[in-house]
């Protein structure tokens, strides 16, 4: 019951903004594990974000993607001043908080995430609110 009151949620705010192309593509994704074939920019209750082909990411734009952390945070963030966002990915949380006047830092350590955090950031005008950085591409881990 759970996953169906979660895709219920992602349906809604997929047509919530007309987004007929990511129901379709959500529904693929869940049978295929294959997604959209084209790279677009989507809008959502978060923000807006481009999307890239082949990849999830409508899924981490959709306001119910980890709706229980998404509402923790929201519920607390009267509560902190700062977000940190250790892998970032494609910048959702600090999207959603920045917007809620918190001051984010996001860490990225994957380049292709890291491209696309930077566009979101561009596309939502958060250039400025939200800072960002390129954890080093070079480094090699040895344990």
């Amino acid at each position: 019951m759970n996953t169906l009151i979660i895709y219920l949620r992602y349906l809604f705010e997929y047509l919530k903004f007309g987004d007929f192309i990511s129901v379709i593509a959500s529904f693929r994704y869940v049978v295929s594990r294959k997604s959209h074939k084209s790279d677009r920019i989507i809008r959502t209750s978060i923000g807006t974000f481009f999307c890239r082909k082949n990849t999830n990411d409508f899924q981490f734009a959709n306001y119910a993607y980890e709706w229980n952390v998404k509402k923790y945070i929201l519920d607390h963030h009267h509560d902190y001043s700062v977000f940190i966002d250790g892998g970032a990915c494609i910048g959702e949380y600090c999207i959603m908080l920045a917007n809620n006047g918190m001051r984010c830092y996001a860490f990225e350590p994957v380049k292709e995430n890291y491209a696309v955090l930077t566009k979101n950031l561009e596309l939502n005008n958060l250039t400025s609110e939200i800072k960002t950085f390129p954890l080093d591409w070079g480094i090699k881990m040895s344990w």
